[in-house]
């Protein structure tokens, strides 16, 4: 594994999972939230991973450059090649050469998929901030006098 793959997937992998321990904590007294809680969390976690995966492998081919796939040939002898990768902004600079006319084109390609992993971070992290305030709301409220800490006799 890459270095790179391996931040992907500790930040995909790794926020979710604090997100639905701190959900699951404060969600425990209503089974019917729980359930709905669970699902959305298990469909945002499984788009995280097809994201992260399709990063990964739009990274691979970047670094193995075999990335200029996006235009079809028209025949067999038509050729594409990688030229150039450049990391940020995130594109790749292929040489189409098209045997029937016998012309070469050099293109820039956008690979901005292998930032997209990065997008589920702020939704982590909001999610994470508001579940921690949830339970401190919680545990100030169940108190007696509100103050959030209970005085021992």
């Amino acid at each position: 594994m890459d270095p790179i793959e391996v931040i992907f997937w500790l930040l995909v992998l790794g926020g979710p999972a604090l997100v639905i321990a701190i959900v699951a904590i404060n969600v425990r007294k209503s089974r019917r939230r729980l359930v709905v809680w669970w699902m959305s969390a298990s469909f945002a976690l499984g788009l995280s991973i097809w994201f992260t995966a399709s990063a990964v492998t739009e990274a691979r081919k970047m670094q193995a450059r075999t990335s200029c796939v996006l235009r079809p040939l028209d025949f067999d002898n038509d050729s594409v090649e990688t030229v150039r990768v450049q990391w940020w902004p995130p594109r790749v600079q292929c040489e189409y050469g098209y045997s029937y006319t016998n012309q070469q084109e050099v293109v820039w390609e956008s690979r901005w998929l292998i930032y997209l992993p990065v997008a589920f971070i702020p939704v982590a992290l909001a999610t994470a901030f508001g579940a921690i305030r949830n339970t401190r709301l919680r545990r100030r409220a169940a108190t007696p006098d509100g103050t959030g800490s209970v005085a021992h006799a």
